[in-house]
């Protein structure tokens, strides 16, 4: 993994533009954790000069701007090149634009399943394309170990990465003891967060909000199948990914599913709900739509839809819809 950690020597300002667009967030006035800075000190500071900025709390562009950056962190945001320091290495920010770093809501850097290496060689994509931190959503308890690894390197800037803003472990059950188990070894791990798939059952899922909630780790994931997505949310599951059960709660028909998939999990449970998907459907009522988003609204459960899987899904001959 040595040669996927020495990037930065080759991308010289593209570690630096890590913490860059990251930090154009806190300047726009948005709350976010810590920023580590993306290279060592000692190394020249950067100036963005006559750059556009824009200030995505305002819905403005603002420019053109000078931008400061000194050990990773943005020091100043001027209208004139006057407090330049005579080291800094200058980029011409004419005709561009500059914006706060992306988020990627949710990847997946562990190949739990086929075992092979983390996907390492993404981490120079996303931040080529913009996205300086992302949230890791499927590890296992020993994935943390290696997580904080990548963020060590890319805060000492011997690694080109995003921040990997939060790493999950998933407890699968099947059984709620079992739940409550993997959970603790998550916590113990130094897991951010739970995971959990669709496919658990509702005893286990509500056995890993209980302990979950007992060890101060939050839940996400997919609203399981069993569960209702208002439930889920009351509950405290705080995000609902691909909008896990927001088509059966849009649906007319959302206690007659729950009733057939009582008491199913895993495979069981899937085929199920794969299977009742037409119906589901073929329901969708807007008024009861309107409801669920207005009763959604308050508890502060985050929807991640995730739009590149129906993309996808999209351009698959057998799964694209007929009239598109």
């Amino acid at each position: 993994m040595k040669h996927r950690w020495s990037e930065a020597a080759r991308f010289p300002i593209l570690g630096r533009v890590v913490a860059l667009l990251f930090g154009m967030v806190a300047a726009a006035g948005v709350s976010v954790p810590r920023v580590h800075a993306a290279t060592p000190s000692g190394r020249p500071p950067v100036a963005i000069t006559d750059v556009t900025v824009i200030d995505v709390e305002q819905g403005r562009a603002i420019g053109p701007r000078t931008v400061l950056i000194a050990d990773g962190r943005i020091t100043a945001i001027q209208s004139t090149e006057s407090h330049i320091p005579d080291d800094a290495e200058r980029v011409d920010g004419r005709g561009r634009f500059l914006i706060p770093g992306l988020v990627d809501m949710h990847v997946h850097l562990f190949n739990n399943a086929s075992h092979r290496p983390p996907n390492t060689w993404t981490f120079p994509l996303f931040v080529a394309n913009g996205i300086t931190a992302v949230r890791e959503m499927a590890g296992i308890p020993a994935s943390i170990a290696i997580v904080n690894q990548w963020r060590k390197a890319a805060a000492e800037g011997t690694l080109v990465a995003p921040r990997i803003v939060a790493a999950g472990v998933v407890a699968y059950g099947p059984s709620p003891d079992e739940a409550l188990r993997q959970v603790d070894e998550a916590a113990d791990a130094g897991a951010d967060f739970i995971k959990v798939f669709s496919d658990i059952s509702a005893p286990s899922w509500r056995a890993v909000i209980k302990e979950s909630r007992r060890r101060s780790l939050p839940v996400i994931g997919h609203v399981p199948a069993g569960v209702s997505v208002l439930a889920a949310a009351e509950a405290g599951q705080r995000s609902d990914e691909h909008l896990t059960q927001i088509f059966e709660a849009c649906s007319t028909i959302e206690r007659t599913l729950f009733a057939e998939r009582h008491g199913l999990a895993g495979d069981a449970l899937i085929a199920r709900t794969d299977a009742e998907e037409s119906r589901v459907l073929a329901s969708y009522d807007q008024p009861t739509c309107d409801h669920l988003a207005a009763a959604l609204a308050p508890s502060g459960q985050a929807q991640v839809p995730t739009l590149i899987l129906p993309y996808v899904e999209s351009k698959v001959p057998a799964r694209a819809p007929a009239d598109d």
